[in-house]
C-alpha cells in the first residue's frame, strides 16, 4: 500500500480507489485491531456497488500496516486526528465513515472533533463504552502473551481467526475466501512487538467512554451488528442507537451473523452487509442539503 506524509515525522498508509464520475461520494474505511485497512475491506473494494458509485479509502491507524510515527503511546483522538489530515491532503473534505470495531471508535471520535467532515457513520460491531477492568486484564494477561513469540506460533494465528470469523484453517478459508485469509493471516504475523501489538492493544484498552458524548454527534448513523458478536455484545450496539440525538436517518442493523466479528468479510454475511451499506448511504446522500 502507498504511504502519505502528513508531518515530517508521520506517514499513513492507505488504499484508494477513485469512481469513475468526478464528483462521487467518499467512504473511508477504518479496520479493525491488527488488520490491514485495505485487506479487511477489500469485499467493499471489489464489489461494484461501492467502487462504481464511491471514491473509496482505507487509511492504516498507529501501529498497523506500513503507517509510522508516533513512537510514543497514543490514543484514539490521534489516530482520529492524523486520519482527518491525511484525508484533508488526499483531497477528500467530506465523506462517510466505515469502522469496524476500533475503527468504529476512531469513527466516532471524527465525528466529534470534525463533524464538518463526516456525512454519515457506519460502525460496524463496535462500542462507544470504555472497557471494563476485567476485559483489559484479559488482554494483557492473555491476548498480548501470544503475541510476544517471534515468529507467531500458528496456535496464535488459529485463536485469533476464531475470533474474527468464527472458524480457523479449511472452514475459514470457505467462509471467507482462501485469497482473502491468507492475506488476513500474513496481517495477523505482522503483530509482534511493541509497536505493533503492546502499543496498538494499549491505545484501545484506555480509551474513554464516548456513551456520554454521543448527543453530539449530528451525523446520521448506520449500526451494524452481529447477534452474537465475540468482542462486543450486542447491547453495546443498542446503547451507541440510544445515546445519538434522534434522526430518522439513523439505524441499528443486526445481523444474524453466528460468532463471525468480521461480518464484512464472510461471504454468506457480506452480500447483506453491502446492500445495507450502499442503500443507506445513497438514502444520506438523497437527504444532503
Amino acid at each position: 500500500m502507498p504511504v502519505l506524509a502528513i508531518s515530517p515525522a508521520i506517514a499513513l498508509s492507505y488504499r484508494l480507489s477513485l469512481a469513475p464520475a468526478p464528483g462521487s461520494p467518499t467512504i473511508l474505511f477504518l479496520a479493525g485491531l491488527f488488520q490491514r485497512a485495505g485487506v479487511q475491506f477489500d469485499p467493499q473494494f471489489s464489489d461494484d456497488r461501492f467502487a462504481k458509485n464511491f471514491n473509496l479509502v482505507a487509511i492504516d491507524v498507529h501501529g498497523h500496516g506500513d503507517t509510522t510515527g508516533r513512537d510514543e503511546d497514543w490514543t484514539m483522538a490521534d489516530n482520529a486526528r492524523d486520519v482527518g489530515k491525511a484525508m484533508r491532503k488526499l483531497g477528500f473534505e467530506k465523506y462517510f465513515v466505515y469502522g469496524s470495531a476500533q475503527g468504529g471508535i476512531i469513527a466516532l471520535h471524527m465525528a466529534l472533533v470534525a463533524p464538518s467532515n463526516v456525512l454519515g457513520l457506519v460502525i460496524q460491531c463496535s462500542t462507544a463504552s470504555r472497557p471494563p477492568p476485567s476485559v483489559s486484564q484479559w488482554f494483557r494477561r492473555a491476548v498480548l502473551p501470544r503475541f510476544t513469540s517471534s515468529p507467531i506460533p500458528d496456535e496464535t494465528i488459529e485463536y485469533i481467526e476464531i475470533v474474527n470469523v468464527g472458524s480457523t484453517g479449511e472452514e475459514a478459508d470457505a467462509e471467507v475466501g482462501a485469497e482473502l485469509m491468507k492475506k488476513m493471516r500474513a496481517t495477523w504475523r505482522e503483530h509482534s512487538g511493541n509497536r505493533k501489538t503492546t502499543q496498538a492493544v494499549e491505545a484501545v484498552l484506555r480509551r474513554p467512554s464516548l456513551l456520554e458524548h454521543l448527543c453530539k454527534i449530528h451525523a446520521p448513523a448506520l449500526i451494524l451488528h452481529g447477534t452474537i458478536d465475540p468482542s462486543f455484545p450486542i447491547q453495546e450496539a443498542e446503547m451507541m442507537y440510544s445515546g445519538l440525538p434522534v434522526n430518522p436517518l439513523n439505524r441499528l442493523v443486526v445481523i444474524d451473523a453466528g460468532l463471525t466479528h468480521l461480518i464484512n468479510v464472510s461471504k454468506e454475511l457480506c452480500e447483506q452487509v453491502n446492500i445495507t451499506v450502499v442503500s443507506w448511504i445513497k438514502e444520506v446522500q438523497a437527504d444532503l442539503p
